[in-house]
């Protein structure tokens, strides 16, 4: 395959720093800013003009934090535990760590942009920006695939309750604080659905060789999180 060389236009900067603290999908109900900082010495400040007049813009950017190794088929971390084929997903591990993400655009301001909510993290790498056509780029009635089975699994009422157990509490108040990771929301949507063992559905230890432990156990309808051995 001949090999292609693209150059970053810009970074994002936002508060999530890691992959974990990105949604599968931007929230559009959250309150989030996010700044894109194109780079200097490229006259971007006149490739701009024009665009604070669209209220979405379409990025086009690179999965950074993937580890360069693509997976043909990947476990998603909703629905059941299937794999799936990876161009039927919105995986990051693929032959080429592309992403494409629609976001609300706030404000244009010589080389920096103001968006919404995004499913990116700090340091992302932009290698495009194109106007979002409502006209042209959105097709509510089409199909979704295996999704939709997921989606509407998700509209349901939650099967499971799930509690905390002390343990878990400070434990997930010490990655909260030290790492600025809270899984805990994530982990109940998850879990209160279908709390199935799934590995993407684990904790895994941070440094030293650590053994490791289901996050959760389930009796019935109800399912308490307990602690498990990492630090």
């Amino acid at each position: 395959m001949k090999t292609l060389t693209l150059s970053p236009i810009g970074f994002l900067k936002s508060s999530k720093r890691t992959k974990f603290a990105a949604p599968h999908q931007p929230d559009e109900s959250a309150d989030e800013r996010n700044e894109l900082e194109l780079l200097p010495g490229h006259d971007f400040e006149v490739a701009v003009r024009d665009l604070a007049g669209f209220s979405r813009i379409w990025l086009l950017s690179w999965f950074h934090k993937a580890n360069g190794a693509w997976r043909r088929s990947v476990l998603p971390p909703r629905g059941p535990a299937q794999r799936r084929g990876v161009f039927a997903t919105r995986s990051p591990h693929r032959p080429n760590a592309l992403a494409l993400t629609a976001v609300q655009l706030h404000s244009v301001t010589g080389r920096t942009l103001i968006v919404g909510p995004c499913d990116l993290i700090d340091g992302t790498p932009v290698f495009d920006i194109k106007p979002y056509l409502p006209e042209y780029d959105a097709f509510p009635n089409e199909r979704a695939g295996w999704t939709e089975a997921v989606s509407d699994a998700m509209r349901q009422s939650p099967a499971y309750e799930v509690r905390f157990s002390p343990l878990a509490s400070e434990q997930a108040d010490w990655l909260a604080n030290e790492w600025e990771v809270d899984f805990r929301a994530r982990l109940v949507q998850l879990l209160e659905r279908d709390p199935a063992p799934n590995k993407t559905r684990r904790i895994r230890a941070i440094g030293d060789n650590v053994s490791h432990r289901r996050v959760a156990s389930g009796e019935g309808d109800r399912l308490s999180v307990v602690g498990g051995s990492w630090r």
